[in-house]
């Protein structure tokens, strides 16, 4: 009965404050344009790659910039007064939601798998894990793994050499402090008018929201691993074995997949590499190092958890698809992607399981529709639905496929994640460059078309294959390294915390 409160108790939680989230977006929905000096012109500018040098100089000139505040000197801090639409302000909002329901969701899941007795210090002490990691990524985090530099524009060469290449040349493998301690993030007041940061020319967003949409993207990422290997990291030792993964793992392959470093040329539209595959290499290294996991049970303790967990997770990530259909000037099918991809993974995991057991009833089943959406999250904007089939039923298959190599042991929670997260989100990553299609991706910042092997393109599958193989490495080497580092650092906080508390009197309290 006290577990049946505490899932009705974190269910309400969170969906009071998903309630709060959209009440608060509802406004933006109808926001109408704002007279007011635009950011760009009052015409859409040309693409990027049809525009003359004149064309260039007059983009540069319309565009406003405050002097250089931050500690690279000549940066510039791009601003805009006003909103013109709404619209792209409310999407970033629902897809924080969104994370928020996923969160939750995969937190329930996993711990219903574990068996073990879901209670309110569990929850509180995963609570206090995430809230230490949030303040990790506004102190230095996102600036390591976003912070702008000549790299991370999105703009034309010859634009970037215009304003600050030769000044922030920044470097393709870490970020810098630029942003760190909400450096650069806050609005100012100029000329009679509220200025907000941008992080790019052109960004519809504040800074600031940009950088609380990856927070979140961050802290669900984290969610499963947390859970599943909280039996092998010690109570002190887990929150070094988090910050030292933070920095050692996340953070570069964000920078370089998604901060402009030197594989940002590979395509993963939903952040699949840092959240899946880092996850997924990251468990099979503690795997490897013998770290102790729970065995997957085959009926589940918490059914309630379980069921609930699971619906919210494929709910947010549906949400999410769908706030990603919205976010492009034009359409991207995204959605339909997604839930595509889902139904087909369903498929194929289900009737491997029938063939291999003739049980229907397995937990197992669940994780069906879970390893899809995984396998198209990097390409869920890039190939067309019925490629996103395809990519659903392999990454599926090799997903299940890597269950069987342990088919004479019990399952392991971490050889389960690696193979759910980590093994189809490579298979995924690498599909993506087969059937990548410039009718659906349309061009890259260059003005090149994304297109995959199946159209003639063999560079973007080896890109493709270059950043799954050097993301697989990080990731598996970080969950071998870190894992020891931790445990030492845990000590070291374990023995201090203790002779803090055994040197309080009784008094002092």
């Amino acid at each position: 009965m006290r577990t049946f409160q505490l899932h009705l108790w974190t269910c309400i939680h969170f969906g009071f404050l998903s309630l709060v989230l959209l009440t608060h977006a509802s406004p933006l929905f109808s926001q109408e344009p704002v007279p007011g000096p635009p950011l760009l012109q009052e015409t859409a500018p040309p693409p990027i790659t049809d525009r003359t040098e004149d064309q260039v100089a007059k983009f540069l000139a319309n565009v406003p910039a405050s002097e250089p505040s931050g500690p690279v000197p000549g940066l510039r801090v791009w601003r805009s007064e006003v909103f013109r639409s709404g619209d792209i302000l409310t999407v970033v909002v629902a897809i924080c939601v969104a994370l928020c329901l996923i969160a939750p969701g995969v937190y329930l899941f996993y711990s219903s798998l574990q068996g073990a007795s879901l209670n309110l210090e569990s929850l509180s002490k995963s609570v206090s894990l995430l809230c230490i990691l949030a303040m990790a990524w506004v102190l230095l985090f996102y600036s390591l793994a976003f912070s702008r530099n000549a790299h991370t524009y999105g703009v034309l060469d010859r634009e970037i050499d215009v304003m600050d290449r030769k000044i922030a040349p920044g470097n393709m493998y870490i970020g810098e402090l630029t942003h760190s301690a909400f450096g650069g993030l806050g609005s100012m007041w100029a000329a009679g008018n509220v200025q907000h940061p941008l992080r790019r020319i052109g960004d519809q967003v504040p800074h600031i929201l940009f950088m609380t949409f990856q927070m979140m993207v961050y802290l669900q990422a984290i969610v499963p691993l947390c859970i599943v290997a909280s039996k092998g990291i010690g109570e002190w030792a887990a929150i070094p074995f988090w910050l030292l993964w933070s920095v050692g793992v996340y953070v570069p392959l964000c920078y370089w997949t998604q901060g402009g470093g030197w594989l940002a040329e590979c395509v993963d539209a939903s952040s699949a590499i840092p959240v899946h595959l880092a996850i997924g290499f990251t468990a099979l290294g503690l795997w490897w190092i013998k770290t102790p996991s729970n065995a997957l049970v085959e009926k589940a303790s918490h059914p309630i958890g379980l069921v609930t967990g699971w619906l919210l997770w494929i709910a947010g990530m549906l949400v999410l698809g769908g706030c990603r259909t919205l976010m492009d000037p034009g359409w991207t099918p995204d959605l339909p992607n997604f839930f595509l991809a889902g139904c087909m993974g369903h498929l194929t995991w289900a009737g491997l399981q029938f063939k291999a057991s003739g049980n229907r009833g397995s937990l197992l089943w669940l994780f069906g529709p879970i390893t899809g959406m995984v396998a198209i999250s990097s390409g869920s904007a890039s190939v067309s639905p019925e490629f996103a089939i395809v990519i659903g039923f392999l990454g599926a298959l090799a997903a299940r496929l890597t269950l069987l190599i342990k088919k004479n042991e019990p399952v392991s929670l971490l050889w389960l994640v690696f193979a759910v997260h980590g093994v189809s989100a490579l298979a995924g990553l690498i599909l993506t460059g087969v059937f990548a299609s410039a009718e659906v991706a349309g061009n890259d910042i260059s003005g090149k078309p994304i297109v995959g092997l199946f159209n003639g393109n063999v560079e973007l599958l080896r890109v493709q294959l270059l950043t799954g193989a050097v993301s697989g490495v990080v990731a598996f080497v970080g969950g071998i390294l870190i894992m020891p580092l931790a445990n030492f650092f845990g000590a070291i906080l374990k023995r201090f915390f203790n002779h803090s508390i055994v040197g309080v009197s009784s008094d002092s309290i």
